[in-house]
Protein backbone atom coordinates (compact mmCIF):
# COMPACT_ATOMS: atom_id res chain seq x y z
CA UNK A 1 0.00 0.00 0.00
CA UNK A 2 1.55 3.29 -1.09
CA UNK A 3 0.80 5.76 1.68
CA UNK A 4 2.27 8.85 0.04
CA UNK A 5 3.49 9.58 -3.48
CA UNK A 6 7.25 9.41 -3.75
CA UNK A 7 8.81 12.83 -3.34
CA UNK A 8 12.15 14.46 -2.65
CA UNK A 9 10.50 17.21 -0.60
CA UNK A 10 11.31 16.40 3.03
CA UNK A 11 8.80 18.91 4.40
CA UNK A 12 5.96 17.02 2.71
CA UNK A 13 7.18 13.79 4.27
CA UNK A 14 7.40 15.37 7.71
CA UNK A 15 3.89 16.75 7.40
CA UNK A 16 2.31 13.45 6.39
CA UNK A 17 4.44 11.27 8.67
CA UNK A 18 2.59 12.63 11.68
CA UNK A 19 -0.67 11.14 10.41
CA UNK A 20 0.74 7.67 9.71
CA UNK A 21 -0.56 4.80 11.78
CA UNK A 22 -1.26 1.11 11.19
CA UNK A 23 -4.99 1.92 11.06
CA UNK A 24 -4.71 3.42 7.56
CA UNK A 25 -3.55 0.15 6.01
CA UNK A 26 -6.16 -1.44 3.72
CA UNK A 27 -5.38 -4.99 4.90
CA UNK A 28 -4.12 -6.39 8.18
CA UNK A 29 -0.85 -8.30 8.30
CA UNK A 30 2.41 -8.03 6.46
CA UNK A 31 3.36 -9.19 3.01
CA UNK A 32 6.93 -8.38 2.10
CA UNK A 33 6.45 -9.90 -1.36
CA UNK A 34 3.80 -7.31 -2.30
CA UNK A 35 5.79 -4.52 -0.63
CA UNK A 36 8.92 -5.34 -2.64
CA UNK A 37 6.87 -5.67 -5.82
CA UNK A 38 5.36 -2.21 -5.23
CA UNK A 39 8.80 -0.77 -4.47
CA UNK A 40 10.16 -2.25 -7.70
CA UNK A 41 7.33 -0.66 -9.66
CA UNK A 42 7.60 2.78 -8.04
CA UNK A 43 11.37 3.10 -7.79
CA UNK A 44 12.95 3.15 -11.19
CA UNK A 45 15.80 5.39 -10.06
CA UNK A 46 19.25 3.94 -9.86
CA UNK A 47 20.66 4.41 -6.38
CA UNK A 48 17.28 4.28 -4.67
CA UNK A 49 17.09 2.48 -1.36
CA UNK A 50 14.18 0.39 -0.12
CA UNK A 51 13.91 0.40 3.67
CA UNK A 52 11.74 -2.33 5.18
CA UNK A 53 10.82 -1.57 8.79
CA UNK A 54 9.23 -4.63 10.33
CA UNK A 55 8.96 -6.74 13.43
CA UNK A 56 8.84 -9.96 11.39
CA UNK A 57 9.81 -11.04 7.92
CA UNK A 58 9.01 -14.19 5.98
CA UNK A 59 12.01 -15.68 4.16
CA UNK A 60 9.66 -17.71 1.93
CA UNK A 61 7.94 -14.51 0.70
CA UNK A 62 11.33 -12.86 0.21
CA UNK A 63 12.45 -15.87 -1.84
CA UNK A 64 9.25 -15.60 -3.91
CA UNK A 65 9.92 -11.90 -4.55
CA UNK A 66 13.50 -12.65 -5.54
CA UNK A 67 12.45 -15.42 -7.93
CA UNK A 68 9.61 -13.52 -9.59
CA UNK A 69 9.84 -9.77 -9.70
CA UNK A 70 12.38 -8.14 -7.47
CA UNK A 71 15.65 -7.07 -9.05
CA UNK A 72 18.96 -7.48 -7.28
CA UNK A 73 19.93 -3.98 -8.46
CA UNK A 74 17.74 -2.44 -5.76
CA UNK A 75 19.40 -1.55 -2.49
CA UNK A 76 17.42 -2.98 0.41
CA UNK A 77 17.77 -2.37 4.11
CA UNK A 78 15.89 -4.72 6.44
CA UNK A 79 15.41 -2.79 9.67
CA UNK A 80 14.17 -4.93 12.53
CA UNK A 81 11.90 -2.84 14.76
CA UNK A 82 11.11 -5.22 17.61
CA UNK A 83 12.57 -6.53 20.81
CA UNK A 84 14.68 -9.67 20.71
CA UNK A 85 11.88 -11.66 22.34
CA UNK A 86 9.31 -10.77 19.67
CA UNK A 87 11.33 -11.18 16.49
CA UNK A 88 13.17 -14.00 14.79
CA UNK A 89 16.73 -12.91 14.03
CA UNK A 90 17.33 -15.97 11.82
CA UNK A 91 14.43 -14.99 9.54
CA UNK A 92 15.85 -11.49 9.14
CA UNK A 93 19.36 -12.76 8.46
CA UNK A 94 18.23 -15.34 5.87
CA UNK A 95 15.96 -12.78 4.18
CA UNK A 96 18.80 -10.26 4.08
CA UNK A 97 21.14 -12.80 2.50
CA UNK A 98 18.49 -13.75 -0.10
CA UNK A 99 18.07 -10.11 -1.13
CA UNK A 100 21.67 -9.08 -0.73
CA UNK A 101 20.29 -6.58 1.77
CA UNK A 102 21.74 -4.93 4.82
CA UNK A 103 20.28 -6.03 8.13
CA UNK A 104 19.92 -3.43 10.88
CA UNK A 105 18.72 -4.18 14.41
CA UNK A 106 16.76 -1.55 16.34
CA UNK A 107 18.79 0.05 19.10
CA UNK A 108 17.92 2.34 21.98
CA UNK A 109 20.46 4.95 20.87
CA UNK A 110 20.91 6.52 17.43
CA UNK A 111 23.36 3.92 16.14
CA UNK A 112 20.75 2.17 13.98
CA UNK A 113 19.55 5.47 12.49
CA UNK A 114 23.13 6.53 11.79
CA UNK A 115 23.85 3.18 10.12
CA UNK A 116 20.77 3.46 7.88
CA UNK A 117 21.70 7.03 6.96
CA UNK A 118 25.24 5.90 6.12
CA UNK A 119 23.95 3.09 3.89
CA UNK A 120 21.58 5.42 2.02
CA UNK A 121 24.44 7.86 1.35
CA UNK A 122 26.66 4.99 0.25
CA UNK A 123 24.03 3.69 -2.21
CA UNK A 124 23.52 7.18 -3.63
CA UNK A 125 27.25 7.83 -4.09
CA UNK A 126 27.80 4.41 -5.67
CA UNK A 127 25.02 5.08 -8.19
CA UNK A 128 26.46 8.51 -8.97
CA UNK A 129 29.91 6.99 -9.63
CA UNK A 130 28.42 4.32 -11.88
CA UNK A 131 26.58 6.94 -13.97
CA UNK A 132 28.43 7.09 -17.29
CA UNK A 133 26.10 9.61 -18.88
CA UNK A 134 27.95 12.10 -21.03
CA UNK A 135 26.55 15.59 -20.87
CA UNK A 136 27.11 17.86 -23.83
CA UNK A 137 27.25 21.58 -23.29
CA UNK A 138 25.56 23.23 -26.26
CA UNK A 139 25.86 26.76 -24.89
CA UNK A 140 28.83 27.56 -27.13
CA UNK A 141 26.51 27.83 -30.12
CA UNK A 142 24.85 30.87 -28.54
CA UNK A 143 28.11 32.81 -28.06
CA UNK A 144 28.07 34.54 -31.50
CA UNK A 145 24.44 35.60 -31.04
CA UNK A 146 25.14 36.96 -27.56
CA UNK A 147 28.23 38.76 -28.88
CA UNK A 148 26.21 40.53 -31.60
CA UNK A 149 23.53 41.54 -29.10
CA UNK A 150 26.19 42.91 -26.74
CA UNK A 151 27.75 44.96 -29.55
CA UNK A 152 24.38 46.50 -30.41
CA UNK A 153 23.49 47.03 -26.78
CA UNK A 154 26.76 48.75 -25.96
CA UNK A 155 26.24 51.36 -28.67
CA UNK A 156 25.35 54.64 -26.98
CA UNK A 157 21.61 55.36 -27.24
CA UNK A 158 20.75 52.22 -29.26
CA UNK A 159 17.93 51.12 -26.96
CA UNK A 160 16.57 54.67 -26.69
CA UNK A 161 16.55 54.97 -30.49
CA UNK A 162 14.70 51.66 -30.87
CA UNK A 163 12.18 52.77 -28.26
CA UNK A 164 11.64 56.12 -29.98
CA UNK A 165 10.99 54.49 -33.37
CA UNK A 166 8.39 52.07 -32.07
Amino acid sequence: HLVLPLTKDHSVLQTFAQALSPDIMPLAGDNIYEALKLAQKELDTKGATVIVLSDTVSPSLVKLAKEKDFSASNNVILWEIASDELSNKDDFESSASLLGASYIVHSRDDSDVNRVSFLIDKHFKTAAQDDNTQYEDGGYLLVPLIFVLMLLWSRQGFIAELWRRS
